[in-house]
């Protein structure tokens, strides 16, 4: 089945296969699998499905920046696989240097830390 490409997938694999080599000289035990999947299910799930069917140890997952009020809003993967995977799952914040937008508690009590 020819199953289309995201742009720039090539790329990414390869940068990925070349992290994974960098880690293995390292003496780190790794594993990369590369996967097109059409199931009828949200990502969350099926990425949680897909790990405790390969007995997965670690999902690392990153996140777009967005913030906890539009992940609240519009769903996120990264929160869906907090809730519904089997094995532990570590988030990665986005590299874009943003920080995610806080709520006015959150910053009161930073300024009343730092003060």
């Amino acid at each position: 089945m020819n199953v289309p490409k995201l742009a720039g997938e090539e790329d990414l694999v390869t940068k990925i296969q070349s992290q994974i080599q960098t880690l293995e000289n390292e003496g780190f035990a790794t594993g990369f699998e590369l996967r097109h999947a059409h199931r009828m299910e949200d990502q969350s799930n099926l990425i949680a499905s897909v790990a405790a069917e390969i007995n997965a140890q670690l999902i690392v997952v990153g996140t777009r920046g967005q913030g906890r009020l539009v992940g609240a809003l519009l769903g996120s993967v990264a929160q869906g696989l907090l809730h519904s995977a089997a094995c532990p799952v570590l988030v990665i914040p986005s590299g874009d240097g943003k920080q995610p937008a806080t709520d006015s508690t959150e910053r009161s009590t930073e300024a009343k830390a730092s003060g």
